[in-house]
């Protein structure tokens, strides 16, 4: 009845079984290896770049709200 479903980007867990067998098939265990180290390393690259824009992005929200009074109807 209340049966809840995650899925990422609207790929449920067969999709994402699938497609894991299908890359290790088609890339093997080695390089299956290789592109996380990889993809891992771009990511750790991208991370300050991320956590600037999420700082940012709270500092246009927070002066947006200032402008607009909605900083007054919280207190």
């Amino acid at each position: 009845r209340g049966v809840v479903r995650s899925s990422l980007l609207g790929v449920g867990a067969p999709e994402v079984i699938v497609i894991a067998v299908v890359a290790l098939l088609v890339f093997g265990p080695k390089g299956l290896a290789e592109i996380a180290r990889s993809l891992g390393q771009s990511l750790r690259a991208f991370q300050p770049t991320i956590r600037e824009l999420q700082e940012v992005s709270k500092e246009f929200k927070q002066t947006l709200e200032k402008e607009i009074g909605l900083d007054e109807l919280k207190k």
